[in-house]
């Protein structure tokens, strides 16, 4: 009686991938050998994936970008939620700040800030009037005080 040997037929899948870092690009390829007649070609590729993957974990690989990775958000963490706004956010000269304004000379500094913003110049001429019927209220009275005789 003579052995029979069965001659096994020997696939190979090959796997590999880029990555790119910030010092350069790093290429980490994988051959597996498997039995094509018991294995699953795709089943051997997966593993093949996943050890390049732990490998480049363990050996410390920080990948800058990978091509498998989503552009806009490579390290797959939620994504910021943005907010938009009906109106538009008022930063710096605001009504309230105009309002506050004591000074003829503060509050026309504002005067080319408000330009096409008509909140900002309803606020700007309101106070402006304001500031401006108390200066010549001030005016007046020290006009009379002026006026009034002095008495010793």
């Amino acid at each position: 009686m003579g052995l029979k040997f069965s001659e096994l037929k020997k696939g190979t899948v090959k796997f590999s991938k880029e990555f790119k870092t910030m010092t350069g690009n790093v290429w980490l390829g994988l051959e597996n050998e498997y039995d094509m007649g018991s294995e699953d070609p795709i089943e051997v590729f997966k593993r093949a994936e996943h050890t390049i993957q732990e490998y480049a974990k363990a050996s410390g690989l920080v990948v800058y970008f990978d091509s498998n990775s989503n552009v806009l958000n490579p390290d797959f963490h939620p994504l910021p939620v943005i907010t938009s706004y009906n109106e538009e956010p008022q930063i710096g000269v605001t009504p309230e700040v105009i309002m506050s304004c004591q000074e003829l000379a503060v509050i026309d500094s504002y005067r080319l800030l408000i330009k096409g913003k008509p909140d900002l110049e309803s606020a700007y001429e309101t106070r402006r009037k304001q500031i401006v019927a108390g200066e010549i209220s001030d005016i007046m009275k020290r006009t009379e005080d002026l006026r009034k005789p002095k008495t010793p």
